[in-house]
């Protein structure tokens, strides 16, 4: 007999995936900064997010992920672990929708694989250029995680809008993932010298879990050789310069230390990056803490 808890998960319709439309923007490696996604094989061009404006084909979609091929197999992924998903898990059904747009005739296919290589192919595949959905339903979970892989079957260009996924028999179009804030505290840098102006990593994987894409940041920064001194962050992988838009904390002309909060992004690794306005031989110390984290729901 099912579970009256088994019928309120399948109703609840949350969308597996993560971080689509990606969430640092455009024309930007996801695989490279480790956003969520993930290459397949070693595509010219691994898994970058673009604005289908710019890319000479139809604007049905306002964003795609683009992915160049050079050999077949190619192409991009994302991954379900059971361990670290609220709902991905062993035995469950998933299914997924996807559109793809292939330039050239390329033929691509789209399919989800469970870590024990069983695995459900999608229910066509795209070879023409033209905007073609193609579903994967009722894919059962097995394993200890399942991978949704469109790749090409030689060399070329693809575009893909990944709809939704979700536990069920059923693939239907749905929102991005939402994100939900967990209250945590835990100071990360405790009257931390630099010893220089590098970008530092911070990970902080202790004290989130593997979906945190967010941490909420709070910060003290003093320094006694200089005044309005900076102290900035950035995600991990991030090219972003120690500006304005970086910045947690500028001590005041007044004084000689600062403080300040700012949310930064985090990579699929939970790490992010901070550095001083100093250089080496300046007395400085940060102290950074971690107040919340936002994480995909």
């Amino acid at each position: 007999m099912a579970r009256w808890s088994d019928f309120i998960e399948a109703f609840q319709l949350v969308n597996e995936f993560k971080a689509f439309p990606a969430m640092v923007g455009i024309d930007i490696d996801l695989d490279a900064v480790n956003l969520w996604w993930d290459k397949v094989g070693t595509p010219t061009t691994a898994v970058t997010m673009v604005d289908v404006a710019g890319e000479a084909i139809t604007e049905t979609y306002e964003y795609a992920l683009k992915t160049v091929t050079d050999a077949a197999s190619e192409g991009l992924s994302q991954t379900w672990t059971y361990a670290d998903e609220p709902r991905a898990k062993s035995g469950r059904t998933l299914s997924a929708i996807c559109a793809i747009w292939s330039v050239g005739g390329l033929g691509v296919s789209a399919k989800l694989v469970n870590s024990d290589t069983s695995e459900t192919a999608g229910d066509l595949s795209a070879s023409m250029a033209q905007w073609t959905i193609v579903k994967i339903e009722g894919h059962v979970l097995a394993g200890t995680s399942c991978t949704f892989r469109v790749t090409a079957n030689g060399a070329g260009t693809f575009y893909v809008v990944p709809l939704g996924a979700c536990i069920g028999p059923a693939a239907m179009p749905l929102g991005p993932r939402p994100l939900r804030f967990v209250e945590k505290y835990a100071q990360l840098l405790n009257g931390v010298d630099p010893g220089g102006a590098s970008w530092t990593d911070v990970d902080i994987t202790a004290n989130t879990s593997p979906l945190a894409a967010a941490a909420h940041l709070v910060s003290r920064y003093d320094i006694v050789e200089s005044f309005g001194a900076t102290l900035s962050v950035r995600r991990n992988g991030d090219s972003t310069a120690a500006a304005i838009a970086t910045q947690i904390v500028v001590t005041p002309n007044a004084t000689y230390f600062g403080g300040g909060t700012k949310v930064v992004l985090l990579d699929d690794a939970q790490v992010f990056e901070y550095v001083t306005g100093q250089g080496a031989g300046i007395t400085e110390r940060v102290y950074i803490s971690l107040f919340g984290y936002e994480e995909w729901a």
